[in-house]
């Protein structure tokens, strides 16, 4: 995500990306855990829901970079 950022945006982006990455870690485990030990998943069924989510995350990321990058003149996608 940080690589898609203009060089203007960069200390917004690199902001954003370490929120988030700190709330991820604080809500993830919380939620696995209480998942787990209320019987809502098995472990199983909660490997393949972060699998998903993280797939799901790859494959917008993707899209979204493929569309910066569409938006980009080509002079200065062949300078980075």
């Amino acid at each position: 995500m940080i690589s898609l950022a203009e060089p203007s945006n960069f200390s917004l982006y690199v902001g954003v990306n370490t929120t988030l990455f700190g709330v991820r870690g604080m809500i993830g485990p919380s939620l696995g855990t209480l998942l787990y030990t209320t019987g809502a998943l098995s472990l199983g069924n909660i490997f393949w829901l972060i699998s998903g989510l993280l797939a799901f995350g790859a494959v917008v990321l993707f899209v979204f970079s493929r569309l910066v990058r569409k938006k980009e003149p080509t002079a200065v996608r062949a300078a980075t």
